[in-house]
């Protein structure tokens, strides 16, 4: 479970709202006891109503949305919303009613919302006592009198009264007249504060459950939050400047990146794309590698109308992209969209927009890939032997264990992919533009798994699980531990689904397109699955928003890390097979992180040194409105984010142009029976990863893993197998092995993190460089280089007091010291008018903001190095147009000149050295 809520919430709410007692009320319906509840240590600085599906997948109180407080009279209020725990939505609403004595009375109630009853398989709510005060604190009953609190848990009587004491004995307070299915005081094992749990009785079979009880007492004011700091708004001033930005560049200018990359439409030119012999994308007709670079069209994004399909598709060729992934379909195809709990009633209106914009992206060279499953919802009946409907998150842990889901997921696929598209007058299965295809998004095994007993899936699970430890298929020795077990027959069972899928993909449709799956997660276990792949897929964001629907940000950046194993991409690096081609279709450093601009250069570097065949954007838009109009920045789309676009440039340039060099030493580790489960089924952020030494050394050379067993031993020439298993030789064919644990510490390096092609440097500090012949890139945290000066290769910036990111490319076919039209690149930050956070650390939004953007001022003094004398240097708007020449002067070889966001010219991020 995320446990990411900001202090300062409940901190403003305090000045606004100053009650005559220390319970207080937040916006989200939380209550808060200074001195209590505040924070220390524990995970909320409030109380948090937690809910938890049929399938175990959990919703809280503070994502819960659409909640609104209604003040009644004095103190007095209600609080209501939704909570959209998955499979089991459900109605909330809280009672708080103050009393004279200084006491409050609370009520919470849970009501199902669309279904009969909750389909909850537990609801509590969560208070969490001040550790400061009340660690190793004691309680009193009227059966047991006074007792300290217990090592792990203690049940607490629902008659009479409970007083909970502070370790000082100094602040109390009392909980009387619960009513609930049973409550308890709990140690985190974590934080080892005291926590409070209160159940909702029957959650799963219940129309109505509520928790009541009444609170008397006063917080100690020694352990409150300090106050907090002010509301940051991002308004026009010294610090930022109204940015004209619009998503639409005009046809030949400088920003039109179709000119370098003309002769590639239309998509299917060359015949399909394949995975060549050396893990690489090469066209089928002329053997030559291709890499794809493009972005997520999502929802209604994917179905416009012909004009806007025409425009987008001719965007992302002036973006210099070549790739399309087609997300979400399955939802808005359907007639009724999200409401349809249907697999099959295609909306024919959606399905023809659909059809259209796969020609039109097809006409402007964009090779596609889609996913068959992401989150449509299954109705009552629609699949054999299941009495209910089935949401996304649900179905995917059906699939592996239970027939007649994988036969709803064949009738999906068949019925798109045999469709013939009026368009291209082609079947989707047959049009060679299809590049890949994953039957099911992000159903990694351990993290959809029906394990739990109170998966309605479970049965199937167990069934399957008894059968095959009756047949004896497990290859691990006798004695081995059950989780152990599960995860190899897990990945058995996935592997079984997996092969019918792509039988059924391509023999009994004929569908010629590669197929890959496991686009999640990155355990060691997974490269059993991944090893019988055509490609490999996986997904990795920087900074990815936490929480719904109210979301935090850590607002960290990758080039000034705190831990380079968790560096986004580096650590997707293992999980590449190696000798097949690697696809991220999902990345993004998502706003409003204060660092994206150097997306592009880290994500375009990394991926063309790692050689990967293909990066996507998470996304393009997930609207058609925001496509349609303008909007503020938000969360992952591009399409009306400044910096994360123009930042995606520098990427198009270094990995799809291939202006940085693969990696010359080669890493591969052997992943055998023994590391794929000894821990068991893993976790995203921990237990089952690639060893960080192992993982760091992605920054240096190219890395990547496959499975090894008797009989199947590495494939290919490496420069080191890595394990950490000593391995035969029999499995070595011939290669050099290496321990894992004889790599050295790179998790917070002290020093340069060079690549052994010496192209790029990454320094923790931050500062982080490419220097190859036609394109340098710096970017730059203030403090970052010791003499402040900040160089790669010939480009040389002096100390900036901003985080900055500068560029520079030739556009033509010369290097960059010979070339005569150089594009540069200046960015720092834009964020949307009125933009409002809480506090300095800009980790949560008070308020979105509204149009115009406002970018960062900053300047930056550059000197580049150039053979070519008398070349001019022009401000170029982001649809390309010249605006203005810059002064400048030509010196020692170099070209001196200023790259300025103020308030004195229009302040733009895109400049030209050219001739006249």
């Amino acid at each position: 479970m995320k446990k990411f809520i900001s202090i300062s919430a409940v901190m403003v709410f305090f000045a606004a709202f100053a009650a005559p007692m220390s319970v207080h009320i937040d916006h989200r319906g939380l209550f808060i006891i200074r001195g209590v509840t505040c924070p220390g240590g524990a995970n909320w600085p409030g109380s948090n109503l937690v809910a938890f599906g049929p399938n175990w997948e959990y919703s809280a109180q503070d994502y819960a949305a659409n909640v609104s407080k209604k003040q009644l009279d004095g103190w007095d209020c209600d609080v209501v919303g939704t909570l959209n725990t998955p499979g089991a939505k459900a109605k909330i609403r809280q009672e708080y009613r103050f009393n004279k004595d200084k006491s409050c009375n609370l009520k919470w109630s849970l009501a199902p919302d669309g279904r009969a009853n909750l389909n909850m398989a537990r609801a509590f709510l969560n208070i969490p006592l001040e550790k400061g005060a009340f660690g190793g604190g004691r309680y009193k009953t009227d059966s047991k009198g006074e007792v300290p609190f217990p090592d792990k848990e203690a049940w607490l009587p629902k008659e009479g009264k409970t007083v909970f004491i502070s370790k000082d004995g100094k602040t109390s307070f009392e909980i009387r007249g619960v009513k609930c299915g049973g409550w308890k005081l709990v140690i985190d094992e974590k934080t080892k504060a005291p926590v409070i749990q209160m159940d909702f009785a029957d959650p799963r079979g219940a129309t109505l459950s509520e928790i009541q009880f009444t609170f008397v007492g006063e917080g100690d004011s020694k352990f409150a939050a300090k106050e907090p700091p002010k509301k940051e708004i991002i308004e026009p001033g010294k610090d930022w400047v109204a940015f004209p930005f619009e998503s639409n560049v005009k046809d030949g200018t400088v920003l039109d990146f179709a000119r370098i990359f003309e002769n590639d439409i239309p998509a299917g030119r060359y015949g399909r794309i394949v995975a060549g012999k050396n893990g690489r994308f090469v066209y089928e007709k002329t053997g030559k590698p291709v890499r794809l670079i493009g972005a997520n069209l999502n929802f209604d994004a994917n179905m416009m109308d012909k004009k806007l399909c025409d425009d987008t598709a001719r965007d992302f060729r002036k973006m210099g992209y070549n790739a399309v992934r087609y997300h979400h379909i399955d939802v808005t195809i359907q007639k009724g969209g999200w409401n349809a709990w249907s697999s099959a009633n295609f909306d024919p209106v959606m399905l023809d927009r659909l059809d259209y914009m796969f020609y039109a992206m097809k006409r402007e060279g964009m090779y596609s890939t889609l996913d068959l499953f992401q989150m449509r919802r299954c109705g009552k009946g629609e699949i054999e032997g299941i009495d209910h409907g089935l949401d996304w998150a649900a179905l995917k842990s059906y699939l592996p264990y239970y027939k007649p889901a994988v036969d709803n997921w064949k009738m999906f696929a068949r019925k798109l992919l045999d469709h013939e598209n009026p368009y291209t007058k082609m079947k989707w299965k047959d049009d060679p533009s299809l590049v890949f295809i994953v039957p099911v998004n992000e159903d990694s095994v351990a993290s959809v798994s029906p394990r739990n007993p109170n998966s309605k899936a479970h049965k199937y699970f167990k069934k399957a699980y008894d059968e095959w430890m009756a047949k004896g298929l497990s290859k691990l020795p006798k004695g081995a531990k059950k989780e152990a077990l599960e995860i190899e027959f897990m990945n058995y069972s996935k592997a079984q689904f997996d092969k019918e899928t792509i039988r059924f993909l391509k023999e009994e449709l004929g569908c010629k397109a590669l197929v890959t799956s496991e686009n999640w997660w990155d355990l060691r276990s997974q490269t059993y699955l991944r090893d019988n792949y055509d490609l490999v897929d996986n997904h990795g964001y920087a900074d990815h928003p936490q929480g719904w629907p109210r979301q935090r940000w850590n607002q960290g950046g990758m080039v000034k890390h705190n831990h380079f194993a968790y560096h986004i991409p580096i650590m997707k690096a293992p999980s590449r097979i190696m000798d097949r081609p690697m696809a991220i279709t999902e990345w993004n450093f998502c706003a409003p992180n204060q660092y994206r601009a150097e997306s592009g250069p880290i994500m375009g570097a990394y991926s063309a040194f790692q050689d990967w065949g293909a990066i996507y954007r998470f996304a393009w838009s997930h609207t058609a409105s925001n496509i349609k109009t303008q909007s503020p920045i938000k969360h992952f789309d591009i399409v009306n984010d400044p910096i994360n676009q123009i930042s995606e440039r520098i990427a198009v340039l270094l990995f799809r142009r291939g202006d940085v060099k693969v990696a010359e030493e080669t890493l591969c580790y052997a992943v055998n029976l023994n590391e794929a489960t000894k821990h068991g089924c893993g976790d995203m952020w921990a237990r089952g990863l690639f060893p960080a030494k192992f993982i760091t050394q992605g920054f240096t050379h190219r890395i990547g893993s496959q499975f090894v067993a008797p009989g199947k031993p590495i494939r290919g020439k490496w420069t080191k197998v890595v394990s950490e298993d000593k391995l035969d030789a029999s499995l070595l064919n011939g290669n050099v092995w290496q321990s894992a644990e004889d790599f050295p510490v790179r998790n917070n390096p002290k020093g340069d993190l060079v690549s052994d092609t010496g192209e790029i440097i990454q320094n923790a500090k931050g500062r982080f460089t490419v220097t190859t012949p036609k394109t340098e890139v710096i970017v730059a945290y203030p403090h970052g280089d010791d003499n402040g000066k900040y160089t790669a290769g010939g480009l040389i910036m002096k100390t900036v007091d901003t985080m900055t990111v500068v560029a520079a490319s030739a556009l033509d076919k010369k290097t960059l010291r010979d070339s005569k039209e150089i594009l540069f690149f200046h960015l720092t930050n834009a964020y949307n008018s009125g933009m409002q956070f809480e506090g300095k650390g800009w980790h949560e939004i008070l308020n979105e903001g509204k149009l115009p953007y406002l970018a960062k001022t900053g300047e930056a003094e550059v000197a580049f190095k150039s053979n070519v004398k008398g070349l001019k240097l022009f401000a170029v708007r982001y649809d390309g147009t010249i605006i203005r020449e810059v002064p400048m002067v030509y010196r020692s070889g170099h070209y001196v000149f200023r790259m300025s966001i103020d308030t004195k010219e229009e302040p733009v991020m895109t400049y030209v050295l050219r001739a006249r």
